[in-house]
This record gives structure tokens, C-alpha cells and sequence, in this order.
């Protein structure tokens, strides 16, 4: 047996292959995109709980959990563009183009990477089942709501705008679709399960290319 290349990320001790970082490393090595994301998520949900935990109102840690969401949520919809691009569906020129931080822009060019009879495609079983223009209407909502909350990515990462003008204190409930803090977590989880969903859609049609292309 051949002695296989160590990845990145991983350590060799008396001949035996090692991970560290619970993986993170070399999950960050296949799937950049997703990881960081992820990371943004999980620490947003994290401090999110330590808020509820305190109280239900809204105080300065409302800065970095909406800051953290954002984030995650343009990451998340640039690795679904970089999936689109890895599928054929978009060049690389095009994917570079889309490394700003506006998100509405990144949903048009991601829904342009899919025809009109693919949004019909049935997802889930029983009760949970769906198709992808379901999906693509909660990413939709949320991406609009961001966007028009934050649409630079300045908002909670700054006190003052680009002009010197003084960012009011963030409202959930008038910024953000009169969204409570208690229901946030909730909805951030439902997102989630809508961007699995298109990136699930991308994520097998490279699959199937990759097949078509090895039996060539």
C-alpha cells in the first residue's frame, strides 16, 4: 500500500495520520467557504444564548449577534456561488465579481444559476416536504432584510456611517421584520435549512458531473 500525501491539517505520529482542531482544519481545506461561515453561525448562536440567558431585551450584545448573522449569511450565499461555479453554472470571472458585500446582488446572480423548472424540484419527505423556490423565498426574505438593514456590512460593526451621520441603535423588531429576539435563533436555523437546501441541489449536480466525467 502506497503511503497517501498528509493533508493540511493533520499530524503525523509513529506513521499514523492525525487530526486536530476537531477536524476543522481539514474541513477548511475541502469546503473554505462553508467553514468560515459556519464558525460565524455558531459563534453568533452561542452569544445569542448567553443574551437570552441575561434577558429578553435588547442591549449592546445585539451589535456583534447581528453582525455574526450577516456575515454567516454572505459567506454562506458565496459558497453556494462558488458551488454554482464549480457546477458550470457560472464562470470564474463571474464568481470573483461577487466578492462584496452586497447581498442582493449575490441572490440574483445565485437564482440566475437556476432554471425555472429546477425551483420546482421536491425536497424532504412527509410533512417536511418542499421544493426549492420555498427555499429560495425564505433565503430571499432574509437576504432583503439584511441587506436593507445593513446593506454595506458597516451598521453593527460601527457607530457612524461612511458620512460621520450616527447609526440608530438596531431594532429587531423595525430593522430586521419585526423579528423578536427570543423568535431570532429560530429563524437563523430555519435560513440555515434553506441554504442546506440549495447547496445540496449545486452540491449533487457536481457529484453527477464528476461521474460523467470519470466513465469518459
Amino acid at each position: 500500500m502506497t503511503e497517501r500525501e498528509q493533508l493540511p491539517g493533520e499530524e503525523v505520529r509513529e506513521g499514523i495520520a492525525t487530526s486536530r482542531h476537531d477536524f476543522a482544519r481539514f474541513f477548511y481545506w475541502c469546503e473554505g467557504w462553508q467553514t468560515v461561515a459556519t464558525g460565524y453561525k455558531r459563534a453568533a448562536d452561542l452569544v445569542l444564548d448567553a443574551m437570552l440567558t441575561e434577558s429578553t431585551e435588547i442591549d449592546e450584545l445585539v451589535f456583534p449577534v447581528l453582525f455574526l448573522y450577516r456575515h454567516w449569511l454572505e459567506l454562506s450565499i458565496k459558497d453556494c456561488l462558488d458551488l454554482s461555479r464549480l457546477a458550470g453554472r457560472m464562470t470564474e470571472e463571474d464568481f470573483k465579481n461577487q466578492l462584496d458585500h452586497r447581498l442582493e446582488g449575490h441572490l440574483r446572480s445565485l437564482r440566475g444559476a437556476f432554471e425555472d423548472e429546477e425551483m420546482q424540484v421536491a425536497i424532504g419527505r412527509g410533512e417536511e416536504r418542499h421544493n426549492l423556490s420555498e427555499s429560495f423565498a425564505v433565503l430571499e426574505t432574509w437576504m432583503r432584510r439584511f441587506s436593507e438593514f445593513d446593506p454595506g456590512s458597516f451598521r453593527c460593526r460601527y457607530p457612524i456611517a461612511k458620512d460621520g451621520k450616527q447609526h440608530p441603535f438596531p431594532s429587531l423588531e423595525d430593522g430586521l421584520g419585526g423579528t423578536s429576539v427570543a423568535a431570532l435563533r429560530r429563524e437563523m436555523d430555519n435560513l440555515e435549512a434553506a441554504i442546506g437546501d440549495i447547496s445540496s441541489a449545486l452540491t449533487a449536480e457536481i457529484d453527477h458531473r464528476q461521474t460523467n466525467s470519470r466513465r469518459q
